[in-house]
């Protein structure tokens, strides 16, 4: 890999990333604004940090300001060296669950490198499943039935207090084995796509995440803390792109007005890089 990358964004490109649909091409239109110099810039950082660490970017720029043409575009460019991928936060939300969104979209997208059918090995599968959140009541009545309790007929006193607290924290021990492996396993995925890229592609992984600022804001938030505790993985890099300014609006709606909005960011992210639009 040559130590500076250098994008040529001068004239218009096809969409040909995740959601793309034939017949109805995405044209994203020429570099007015000199911005690859921006992309330049973030791809040499990046790759430089992801090497050696896990880090998350925040890419701000206000609505309106071109920052998913920009993401695309670096998409494009970055496909070619780094193993990536690309996630609308907006179109997912429907999920309920961020962690489903990202691994899914890992899966698919990391596994079409890797040019398999089928990246997840079997004993993984149940693992994933306990993972994936089902809903606070369904967790309950998981539990419940864990304990060995009749869902209508039992105290939170006595013992079937203490037997529903037990299968409790049995679950949760179980969800944290399962992210353990989660994390060994998505290294693997890695690894695999930088092995078959032919010497083309190089670490760190690159996981770029569009449109957060205009998610449910409590989809918005659990966003944030899956990425925060459960991807905190050495050779993989985070780019969320957001309307920061809006994205601290939805975070006051879960915790008040009064509440920092800026500083709860500030723990989320190693650096935030505010997209100009001017050039």
């Amino acid at each position: 890999m040559a130590e500076r990358t250098v994008f040529d964004w001068q004239a218009p490109v096809t969409w040909d990333g995740p959601g793309a649909i034939a017949g109805s091409e995405e044209i994203l239109r020429a570099d007015r604004l000199d911005r690859a110099r921006y992309a330049e810039f973030l791809t040499n950082y990046l790759a430089a940090e992801g090497k050696q660490r896990n880090y998350v970017l925040n890419l701000n720029a206000e609505w309106g300001a071109g920052k998913t043409w920009f993401i695309k575009r670096w998409y494009m460019e970055l496909k070619a060296h780094y193993p990536t991928v690309y996630i609308d936060a907006w179109q997912q939300d429907f999920s309920d669950d961020p962690l489903l969104t990202v691994i899914s979209s890992i899966i698919e997208q990391l596994k079409k490198v890797a040019g398999k059918d089928n990246l997840i090995p079997e004993g993984m599968r149940q693992r994933l499943l306990g993972l994936f959140k089902v809903g606070g009541k369904l967790a309950l009545k998981a539990a419940i039935k864990k304990a060995g309790l009749e869902e209508d007929d039992f105290s939170l006193e006595g013992d079937d207090a203490n037997q529903l607290v037990d299968a409790l924290c049995s679950n949760q021990k179980e969800r944290y084995e399962s992210i353990q492996h989660l994390k060994k396993e998505i290294r693997q995925w890695v690894e695999g796509a930088v092995g078959l890229g032919n010497g083309e592609l190089d670490y760190p992984a690159f996981i770029l995440i569009d449109e957060l600022d205009r998610c449910r804001p409590s989809y918005a938030v659990e966003m944030l803390e899956t990425i925060k505790h459960i991807f905190d993985i050495k050779g993989v890099v985070f780019v969320l792109a957001t309307d920061t300014e809006q994205l601290q609006h939805a975070i006051k709606v879960i915790y008040g007005d009064g509440f920092d909005a800026e500083s709860y960011l500030g723990r989320f992210f190693h650096r935030r890089f505010t997209l100009p639009d001017y050039p």
